[in-house]
């Protein structure tokens, strides 16, 4: 009983000509700009379709905050398109829903980031309105308490979850009291005391325009871009980056934990690579090589030994030093088998690295994921914004790219072995309750 219609556009131009115009649609290069407060501009135009998108990223997460602030920047992300001094929060949904629009905001591990997508004469409102709320914000008393009380409820659960408690565990004994060693949700002892004035300094020291980016991709042409982000976010304070971005992760040994489940979790944490390191690729590498199903710690202890639930690695790139981690879940009367094996899987990386026929799939895998992505206005304005906030420039993601090509066996064998031969790691184990 399904109905399609579809009106399609009927070709009249030769095929030589067709070809000229697709070539004159294509996307721009991608530039730079500097405004007037320091705020760093990066634009790509694209008139394929009428749409824009617009990343404004500002480096705060973890390294923001202290252990008496801690979740601050969950809770100001999540409240700062709730109000401003002269839009409610039902203002700011009505004007952008009315459009089609979008206005989202999020944080990382390092990061604040707006972002805005609409079609292309809808732009001038749309960041009007997203300006409003840099500029503006009121952070209401309200909203604080309702914001808070989702976010103690989602700590709550990570609490009670084994594999958010591993990681937990594991990053506070090996980045201490600070930074990454801070959890994203916070404490209910950090969360309880922060009021509305707190969350309005935290957001007049971090979002200025010497400590931010912003990247509009889309169809909007060079001079407009400039000119628009001139109008409406050259009005933010100029400020400066945060005095240090050196983050040490130097903690090491076993940590023990213990939850009302049936499952044991594992984790194995080292120090992993800096933003701008030029590890990061070969690490990329290894990742995906581990990530995968096809990869050794799922064929060789869930498939062929039946030792886990699951079992990967994950890592996150950070400002000085990162985290590369092994984890799985298994049951409790597995779990020391199962420890040996994965201990076994990382020495092995560390003196083997990748076969060289895994790193060609794993090198096909992440160039085709990145060309596809290039594809993508939205995709690659966050890409670019964060290069650029983290001092990488914008094109770094193409020099990466052509990095990652040319590494060989051995190369990811000597990445391998800096990161994992030889280096105590910190293990994090949750067991069920005696």
């Amino acid at each position: 009983r399904l109905t399609i219609t579809s009106l399609d556009h009927k070709e009249r131009r030769a095929p030589a000509l067709r070809q000229s115009q697709r070539q004159r649609s294509a996307p721009g290069k991608i530039t730079s700009h500097t405004l007037s407060n320091g705020l760093q501009l990066v634009h790509r135009h694209d008139p394929r379709v009428p749409t824009v998108y617009l990343q404004a990223a500002f480096q705060t997460g973890l390294p923001s905050e202290t252990p008496a602030t801690n979740g601050i920047n969950r809770l100001h992300s999540t409240l700062l398109t709730m109000g401003t001094t002269s839009r409610s929060s039902a203002d700011i949904a009505e004007e952008i829903e009315s459009l089609g629009a979008s206005l989202r905001a999020s944080s990382g591990n390092n990061t604040t980031i707006l972002s805005t997508f609409c079609l292309t004469p809808d732009l001038r409102k749309v960041l009007e309105v997203a300006s409003d709320v840099l500029l503006h914000p009121t952070f209401p008393q309200a909203a604080l308490e309702r914001e808070r009380e989702t976010q103690l409820a989602d700590l709550d659960d990570a609490l009670e979850d084994p594999v958010k408690t591993a990681f937990r565990t594991l990053r506070k004994q090996l980045f201490g009291d600070q930074h990454y060693g801070l959890p994203r949700l916070g404490s209910e002892e950090s969360l309880m005391p922060l009021t509305p004035k707190l969350i309005q300094q935290h957001h007049q020291r971090h979002i200025t325009g010497g400590n931010g980016a912003l990247a509009l991709f889309g169809d909007v042409s060079r001079d407009e871009a400039i000119a628009l982000c001139e109008e409406f976010f050259a009005l933010l304070p100029p400020g400066s980056p945060p005095a240090s971005h050196q983050h040490s992760a130097t903690g090491t040994g076993e940590i023990l934990s213990h939850l009302d489940k049936q499952q044991a979790v594992l984790a194995i944490g080292y120090p992993g690579a800096s933003a701008v390191s030029e590890d990061a690729p070969a690490l990329e590498l290894i990742h995906d090589y581990l990530s995968n199903m096809a990869g050794p710690l799922f064929t060789k202890i869930r498939e062929e030994l039946g030792l886990a639930y699951f079992v990967s690695a994950t890592q996150f790139h950070g400002l000085g030093t990162g985290l590369f981690a092994f984890y799985l879940g298994t049951s409790p009367d597995q779990l020391d088998l199962a420890r040996v094996n994965l201990v076994a899987e990382i020495a092995r990386l560390a003196r083997e690295g990748i076969p060289d026929e895994p790193l060609q799939h794993s090198k096909t895998s992440l160039l085709a994921a990145d060309a596809l992505e290039n594809q993508s206005n939205r995709a690659m304005a966050q890409t670019c914004v964060i290069n650029t906030l983290l001092g990488l420039g914008p094109l770094h993601h193409a020099e990466s790219a052509k990095r990652m090509a040319a590494l060989t066996p051995a190369d990811i064998r000597k990445v391998a072995a800096r990161y994992f031969g030889g280096v105590e790691p910190v293990i994090a184990t949750v067991l069920p309750n005696a």
